[in-house]
């Protein structure tokens, strides 16, 4: 006989189906076996009904088991970037109080004032023409004379230029030559400069002869110098070098006119050699005129700018997205517990809806469900808008439930940074405060 009370000759209907014999308890005696159902409390629960609820709790520790690793995933990842954040965020202090964002536009702000009354002729210009000249005029004098000079010290030493490492030293003194143009050039081109910019100061400038004579004149007498005007003239050293350098490209000027041409026509040699020469002092002449310092202080000055404005949107963009991934990975977190929580209360909801179903089946316990329990009633009522994580609140008043321990869920819930990310982002927004305050005022001056 498989199932409890199945040959039963009582004519009253059962309220519940037969109870099947469990294996340790061989329906011997049906009769025996048997026993009338018995009406209980709404409060109370049946054997059965234990048993449902157990399981529900059961299935809610597998649910919190399989939840831990997405837990632990979501904390991790929420440490990483606080950490990311509090980073990017000492970074861009750090630039704001620098205020070298300010420093690079002020010094801009600088050179535009200092030439704003140049006029046509701005100091910071400089003729297009030199930027694709100077360097090939250069290399080709510089080329021209170190062929020549090579063949001549090869003769010196009776050697001949080759894959021999020794016959590339006759080089050298060509390339010398190339060094000293561009010393001569750098010198002189920063005299002339420096003098035109003393001499401008004066609203009145006399002829040239009365200014050659006042220039002797005035040889023992002191002048001064304002703190943003550029450095004395150093026209000592820039002519005795240039002459230097000048005379002894003259005198090789002339070999290679006697070497090249009849030794007799000496008109022809000298007008050779000026030639020469020439090449030389174009190359130097270049030089000169692409001297401006005026227009290498506003090039320094705006690649320097360009360079901290990249650093600042850098950093900016940097703290930007730290902040808010930081936001993320705490609504992630906090998100995550709220899925878990819930998912924990939907099995005992669950196991509770087919109880009632069963109880209205049956109604040993009657028709009239228990009261509510009231959410305002539970001991962390004052917690209502955060993620439950604490003990399940039995859904029935003075019916008591397995116990649920969320203890996971608390202990996730310690890693949640809600009042970081807001710290967070209230110094983002002072530091991108500050750093727009640096550049206002500097605009405004």
């Amino acid at each position: 006989m498989s199932d409890n009370g199945s040959h039963s000759t009582d004519p009253t209907p059962r309220l519940l189906s037969p109870i099947p014999c469990p294996p340790t308890a061989p329906c011997t005696n049906p009769d025996e076996q048997t026993a009338a159902p018995e009406t209980y409390e709404a409060t109370q629960l049946s054997n059965a009904e234990a048993a449902e609820l157990v399981k529900a709790r059961i299935a809610v520790d597998q649910e919190l088991s399989d939840a831990r690793p997405r837990l632990d995933a979501a904390t991790a990842e929420l440490r990483a970037e606080e950490g990311a954040s509090a980073l990017t965020l000492h970074a861009l202090n750090m630039f704001t109080q620098s205020r070298e964002l300010a420093d690079r536009r002020a010094g801009v702000t600088r050179i535009w004032a200092r030439h704003a009354n140049d006029g046509p002729e701005d100091r910071r210009r400089r003729p297009g023409w030199v930027r694709w000249v100077q360097w090939p005029a250069v290399i080709a004098a510089g080329l021209y004379d170190t062929a020549f000079l090579a063949q001549v010290f090869l003769k010196l030493v009776d050697m001949n230029l080759s894959t021999n490492p020794a016959s590339w030293i006759a080089l050298v003194p060509g390339a010398i030559i190339v060094v000293a143009f561009l010393v001569v050039a750098h010198w002189i081109g920063e005299a002339m400069v420096r003098a035109r910019a003393h001499s401008e100061r004066s609203k009145i400038r006399d002829r040239l002869l009365p200014r050659m004579l006042a220039f002797f004149q005035r040889a023992g007498e002191q002048r001064k110098r304002e703190q943003d005007d550029l450095p004395w003239p150093r026209w000592p050293i820039a002519l005795l070098f240039g002459l230097l350098v000048v005379s002894t490209m003259a005198i090789w000027a002339y070999i290679r006119a006697v070497q090249a041409q009849d030794e007799i026509n000496e008109l022809l040699n000298f007008a050779f050699a000026m030639l020469l020469l020439m090449f030389t002092l174009t190359a130097i002449a270049v030089k000169v005129i692409s001297h401006n310092p005026y227009a290498d202080a506003e090039k320094d000055a705006g690649r320097r700018a360009d360079k901290t404005s990249k650093r600042h949107d850098g950093l900016v963009t940097e703290a930007v997205s730290a902040v808010g991934r930081f936001d993320t990975a705490n609504q992630t977190l906090n998100s995550l517990l709220d899925e878990v929580a819930a998912s924990t209360d939907r099995h005992m909801d669950l196991a509770w809806v087919r109880i009632l179903e069963l109880r209205d089946m049956h109604r040993l316990a009657g028709t009239v469900a228990p009261t509510f329990a009231c959410r305002d009633n539970v001991a962390d009522s004052n917690q209502t808008d955060q993620p439950r994580c604490g003990d399940r609140h039995p859904l029935f008043d003075g019916v008591a439930e397995p116990p649920v321990t969320l203890a996971l869920l608390a202990s996730a819930r310690q890693h949640l940074r809600t009042n970081e990310v807001a710290a967070a982002q209230q110094r983002l927004i002072t530091l991108l405060t500050d750093l727009s305050n640096q550049c206002n005022h500097n605009d405004a001056r």
